[in-house]
Formats: structure tokens, sequence, C-alpha cells
């Protein structure tokens, strides 16, 4: 695995885990990293308290990180319970923003949503990609890969099937599985 052409299997621990630092992810499932009992405002800002982030400039973070998923300011007094999938989605990552990463790794992001929130959560991350954030998203989202993606990877039981830009996999494919894949999904 080659982030920023450093092969992270040749660092060290030490090494490791300050490049993990400049890594977020975004996890299938909202409540599998959101602690119940915390407002949003402690779920964003707790990795800036790690990192020794002053309380002005914390909260300044956070609520600059809700903007850019688009969620109201007055959010930072709720809690999970009291919000949508979706909202409890753009939580997580608007959590995974503050930090400033690299790359930002997203795994399903709308797979526990409700159809209609999936276009939420979409918009927020064709935003992020059109202002340059580097991401990694795992995704049965066809038409959002199409449009954002610049490289696509069809991985099937754990192995590499087809990779390329975009069009390469959407509109000039040869590979038998990936023209499969696309006409089930295309039907």
């Amino acid at each position: 695995v080659l982030i920023d052409g450093q092969d992270l299997f040749a660092l060290s621990s030490s090494e490791l885990r300050q490049f993990r630092s400049q890594i977020q992810m975004v996890f299938q499932d909202p409540f599998a990293s959101i602690n119940p009992r915390m407002t949003v405002m402690q779920v964003v800002e707790e990795g800036l308290l790690v990192q020794g982030v002053t309380q002005a400039a914390r909260q300044q973070a956070v609520l600059e990180s809700l903007k850019t998923v688009h969620l109201p300011a007055d959010f930072i007094h709720r809690y999970p319970h009291e919000l949508s999938g979706g909202q409890r989605q753009r939580v997580a990552l608007a959590r995974a923003l503050v930090m400033r990463p690299k790359l930002l790794i997203l795994d399903e992001p709308t797979s526990a949503l409700d159809p209609e929130l999936v276009q939420d959560v979409l918009e927020t991350m064709k935003q992020l990609a059109s202002e340059g954030w580097t991401m990694v998203v795992v995704t049965h989202e066809i038409s959002f890969a199409r449009d954002v993606a610049d490289h696509v990877v069809l991985i099937e039981d754990g192995h590499v099937v087809e990779e390329g830009s975009a069009q390469q996999m959407f509109e000039l494919s040869t590979h038998p599985r990936t023209q499969a894949f696309l006409q089930r999904i295309e039907s």
C-alpha cells in the first residue's frame, strides 16, 4: 500500500502510528463509531482534543466541519439518537474532516441509509471531491463512482478483477466480469 509514495508496509510501528494520523475513516454504520452519550460537538472535536487544540479553535473547526457536511451549527448540542441516519453519517464525516486528513476512507457510507438520505451524503461527498479531497470509497453506488471517481477498482471475492479510469471501467471495459456486472446493474 503506497500513500504519497510511501510504502506503509516498510514503516516502523512509530512511523506508521504517525502516518495514521493523516488518515481518517468513515464506517458503514455511523453508530459503530459514534458514542451515543456524547453530543455532536464532543463527537466531532474528539480527535482535536487528543492533539491539544484550544477550546476556541476546536469549536471553530467543528462548526466549519459541520458546515461542510451541510449540518446547522445548533446541531452541536444534539445527541446521536436525536439525528436521522443521514445526519449521523454526516456527523461521522464531519468528525473525519475536522482532522484535515490527507486521505479519507469511506466504507459503504450510504448502505445503512434510507434511499432519500443517500443523495444527501453523496452530494456532500461530491462536493468534497470537487474541493480536491483524496478519498477511497467502497461503494455500490455506481452512478456516484462513474461521476466522481478518478480511478475505479472492481473487486470480487477479495480479488481485483479490473481497474482503471472511470471512463475505462464504465465505457471501454473489455473484461467479461466487469461487463456482466455493469449489464446487471444497468438493467
